[in-house]
């Protein structure tokens, strides 16, 4: 995701978090300062026109607007959130007590999905998901290590201070798969 600067209070610059899907979307309609409506397709017919000049286009316009004839000019809000330190700080933390959470109740054999976030470009980079079994880390659990005073590495895999690192067997698609 791409991060946004605007001005702010105080000549301060501010960042928020980049609308999601921005290759695959045409048109973007900033609705209020962290609010934004994309579309796929663009129209500009008159009952869509009125819409979005007219002031009636919000969060709640009625998308399609009412009386265009194509149906996926639909507009989808989205919202941009701030990122500071606190907000990155709060969302992180949460995130590991969920994590934490997961972790105390893994057992060996219990089935688990995550989502690969790899990079990459066109459609569906990032929309990858593996499965993996729980595996025993030697004591019965699957937890191997907690950092809970600070980072480090775990054969090439970073972790930073509260993290859990478990034991998960992956699984791969079979090459006779299509």
């Amino acid at each position: 995701r791409e991060v946004i600067e605007t001005e702010g209070q105080r000549g301060a610059a501010s960042k928020f978090s980049g609308a999601g899907g921005i290759s695959g979307t045409y048109e973007y309609l900033a609705l209020t300062e962290k609010l934004v409506a994309a579309r796929t397709f663009g129209c500009w017919c008159e009952c869509c026109w009125d819409c979005v000049c007219a002031g009636g286009m919000d969060s709640t316009c009625p998308s399609p607007a009412v009386g265009c004839g194509r149906p996926m000019c639909e507009w989808v809000v989205q919202e941009l959130h701030q990122i500071d330190a606190r907000t990155v700080q709060k969302t992180r933390t949460t995130a590991q007590a969920a994590g934490k959470k997961f972790a105390e109740k893994l057992r060996p054999g219990d089935w688990v999905v995550a989502q690969a976030r790899e990079g990459g470009r066109g459609r569906g980079a990032g929309d990858r998901y593996w499965i993996g079994q729980g595996a025993d880390a030697g004591d019965g659990s699957c937890i191997i290590k907690e950092f809970t005073h600070g980072g480090g590495k775990l054969e090439q895999t970073t972790f930073t201070k509260g993290d859990t690192a478990l034991a998960v067997k992956w699984f791969d698609r079979h090459a006779a798969d299509p």
